[in-house]
Formats: C-alpha cells, sequence, structure tokens
C-alpha cells in the first residue's frame, strides 16, 4: 500500500515538473528543452580525457549544453557493443551512438587514426542536436541537407544508402555536420550548425586528417590492383608468345640438324647462314625469356605491396571496428 503511494506521488512530481516548465515558457519565455538538459547534466563531470574532446570540438554554450546533458562516455570495446550495437548488424561498423539520450564513443587510441574521436563525439552530438528540434524544424532543414548531399553524393551515398527513411535525415544531417565544408554548405545550414559550434571546420578537418588515410589506402590499393591486373594481361600474353616461339624454333633447330646430318645443304655457306639465323632467334627467345622473367618479378613486387597495403588496411579497420573482422583474402604471387 505504501508503494502504490509513493508510485504515484513520483508520477504527480514528474507531471509538476512538466507544468512547470510550461508555465515558465508561455509567461517567462523560458526554454523548457535548456531546463530539461540543465536537469539531466546534473552531477555529470566529463573525464580528463573526455574534456579535451570538448574542447578540441569548440562548442558554443548550447552545444555545451547539449554535450553535458547527453552525458558523452569513452567506452572500451566490450562495454561500447553493449550501448551501441543492441540494433546493429552483426557486419557493421560502429564508431559512435546515440542511445537513450545518451552518447557513446569507442575509445580508438591509435595515433595513426588522430581526430577520429572528436570527429565520433560532434557526429553523435548532432543526433542529440536532431532529438530537440520540432517536427517543423527538421522539415525546414530537409530541403537543405538534400541539396547539400547530391552536390557530394560521390562521398556520401555508400554511407547513406544503409539508413532507412525513419532514420535519413537525422544520419545526414550529422554526417554533413561533421564531414562537409562550409563553402559546400547553405547559407541557413551554416547558421544552424553554428548554433553548436563556435569553428565547425576545425571538425571536417579532424575527420580530413583520419579519413585521409583509409582514403589514400583504398586509392593505392586500387592503383596497385590496376598495375597488378595489366601486368598479368603482359605476362600471359608474352608467354603465350615465347611457348610458341620455343616450339617454332625447336622445330625448325631439330629440320636443321637432321639436313646437317643427312649432307643436305648445297654449301658451306648456306648451312652457316641458317645456323647464323637460328642462332639469332635462340638469342631473342632468351631475351623474351628474360624480359619475361623480369615482368614476373615486377609483378610481385606489386603483389607484395598490395598485400602490405591489405594488412595496413585490416589494421585500421581492426582499430576502429571494434566487433568486425575485415580480414581479406591475399593476391598470390606469380
Amino acid at each position: 500500500m505504501r508503494k502504490t503511494t509513493h508510485g504515484f506521488g513520483f508520477l504527480g512530481l514528474i507531471i509538476s515538473l512538466a507544468i512547470i516548465g510550461l508555465v515558465l515558457f508561455l509567461i517567462f519565455g523560458v526554454d523548457y528543452t535548456a531546463l530539461s538538459d540543465i536537469f539531466a547534466a546534473q552531477d555529470y563531470e566529463p573525464t580528463p580525457e573526455m574534456a579535451k574532446l570538448l574542447e578540441k570540438d569548440d562548442l558554443t554554450s548550447t552545444g555545451k549544453r547539449i554535450f553535458n546533458a547527453s552525458r558523452p562516455e569513452l567506452q572500451d570495446a566490450a562495454e561500447f557493443n553493449q550501448n551501441c550495437y543492441s540494433s546493429q548488424e552483426s557486419n557493421s561498423s560502429v564508431l559512435g551512438c546515440y542511445t537513450k539520450k545518451r552518447v557513446y564513443v569507442y575509445n580508438i587510441t591509435d595515433s595513426e587514426l588522430d581526430g577520429i574521436r572528436e570527429t565520433v563525439l560532434a557526429h553523435e552530438l548532432l543526433h542529440a542536436v536532431w532529438a530537440r528540434l520540432s517536427s517543423r524544424e527538421k522539415e525546414n532543414l530537409q530541403d537543405d541537407l538534400e541539396s547539400v548531399y547530391k552536390a557530394n553524393k560521390d562521398a556520401l551515398a555508400a554511407h547513406m544508402k544503409t539508413y532507412s527513411s525513419d532514420e535519413y535525415y537525422d544520419e545526414l544531417h550529422s554526417v554533413i555536420g561533421s564531414q562537409i565544408p562550409e563553402s559546400s554548405l547553405t547559407l541557413d545550414l551554416s547558421k544552424h550548425y553554428a548554433k553548436y559550434f563556435n569553428n565547425r571546420e576545425t571538425i571536417v578537418g579532424y575527420f580530413n586528417k583520419y579519413n585521409g588515410k583509409f582514403e589514400k589506402l583504398e586509392q593505392e590499393a586500387s592503383s596497385l590492383a590496376g598495375q597488378i591486373d595489366e601486368k598479368r594481361a603482359e605476362i600471359e600474353q608474352r608467354t603465350a608468345k615465347y611457348k610458341a616461339d620455343f616450339n617454332s624454333l625447336s622445330t625448325d633447330i631439330e629440320n636443321f640438324n637432321n639436313r646437317a646430318a643427312s649432307g643436305s645443304f648445297a654449301s658451306q655457306s648456306e648451312f652457316q647462314a641458317e645456323r647464323a639465323e637460328l642462332l639469332k632467334r635462340q638469342n631473342q627467345l632468351n631475351a623474351d625469356y628474360d624480359a619475361l622473367s623480369n615482368i614476373i618479378d615486377e609483378t610481385n613486387a606489386l603483389i607484395e605491396r598490395y598485400n602490405d597495403n591489405v594488412t595496413a588496411s585490416n589494421k585500421l579497420y581492426d582499430t576502429i571496428n571494434s566487433k568486425v573482422d575485415h580480414t581479406e583474402d591475399q593476391i598470390t604471387s606469380e
């Protein structure tokens, strides 16, 4: 009986707080969302490491308020997976999440990926921003978000195709805000993001810094794969020609030797002339073999570089992915 009374009293307190907030807003113009954020941020104290990320992301007072209300936390793999993978596919790569009004960031400390936590934190905070926008505010941003997306489709399409229509603009709002430079934004979008970041270009800089490592490896892998394909085609062509020339020369040498043994040559000069021609062809065949061997060595060197690239790529992907194994089959040598 006492428990029931306590439960009713708590519910009454929640309703009273909501009514007080509404009255404050209607009478005094107080932002109830801001008040709610202040309550949510009670007792939250960022760790020294998180405080450094906050400073580097250079948030406005509004951005800091949402930061504190979201109670961001850097987490290692086990704890992060528990918080952020509940609704994710097992083969997806997640760097952070905004769930149950909290922000979680996978604690990636590899110096090769400096800037990744700053970018992810900004991205997830923008999800918290989106959650606080009214339906009208979200609708007003959609055309601008779509316009920027179309202008940057090559960079964003692969990422955005994995999101449902319900999540689309929420995710696009975070991706554009943390990855796309000011020069590509509409004026309204630029003003919108300026409410939360003093200098959003620093966030884009962090993204470009770490993402450039992945892009460089991908471009190098693509270039090496193309060179390997060209070399293999050349090896196949040269090998076929070498075999045909070898068989032809072997037949002609055998015929020459038979004729020499049977005394079929009319003169010594005819014998020497044909012999010299066969030796010339043999020397050319040896040169063709050496050239083919060199191309095979060059191809194997390219394959070794490609496999080193795969190893480096896998290492980076393993670093950012708390669950998925990105190991790929390597190309075998010639």
